[in-house]
């Protein structure tokens, strides 16, 4: 039996409440019962369920560029799954930390929107977009998304990036440490430099 470990870590860090499953199985439960009836239910609640198809290819280019572009300037990273899944939960806890010390009440979104936290202080709602690199975060990449959400919500949304990130490796498992943060609140997208890498191109039909 095989199983998805990156599926398996997610499922782990955004499980599915024991009370929604308990809902669907009826008593006596000790008996084998089919989610069929849920499924589509059940599919919506996946933590690894993407956007789009679109979104989830975006992701993986996004991440390789990064990896490649980094080796290329020769600032040296770990690229393996496990020290990215450190990166990435590193982080976020990091920037729900910050913004919870600002006194937003903070939620993870990051597997249902493009963008990772929905902060809310008083009538104020802030969209974040969390960023954990190892490189020296001069030059982050976005995927087409998360540029549409920072262009539409100039005046909510804001960027947290936690650069120079350090990943200790014992065995397999990966551990992300220090890091520092910097953060653009509000974040208004076109005051940097956006520079396409890529575009998608549908090669036209031949009559």
């Amino acid at each position: 039996m095989s199983h998805d470990l990156e599926k398996c870590r997610l499922l782990l860090k955004r499980p599915i409440p024991a009370i929604k499953v308990r809902s669907w199985i009826h008593f006596p439960r000790f008996a084998v019962y089919s989610l069929q009836d849920f499924e589509a239910e059940l599919k919506s609640l996946l933590p690894w369920k993407p956007i789009n198809k679109t979104a989830g290819i975006e992701k993986r280019v996004v991440d390789f560029a990064e990896n490649e572009i980094a080796t290329s300037e020769g600032q040296g990273i770990n690229a393996s799954i496990e020290a990215k899944h450190a990166i990435e939960n590193y982080s976020m806890k990091r920037a729900k930390k910050y913004f919870e010390d600002l006194g937003y009440i903070v939620k993870d979104v990051s597997s249902i929107h493009s963008y990772d936290l929905h902060c809310i202080k008083d009538d104020k709602e802030l969209l974040v977009e969390v960023k954990g690199t190892q490189t020296d975060g001069k030059k982050i990449l976005l995927t087409k998304n998360e540029v549409k959400i920072a262009t539409k919500n100039k005046e909510e949304v804001s960027l947290y990036i936690l650069h120079s990130i350090q990943v200790i490796e014992t065995g397999e498992k990966c551990k992300a440490v220090n890091g520092t943060e910097y953060v653009v609140n509000p974040w208004d997208i076109e005051t940097g430099t956006l520079t396409p890498m890529i575009y998608e191109y549908e090669i036209p039909k031949q009559n």
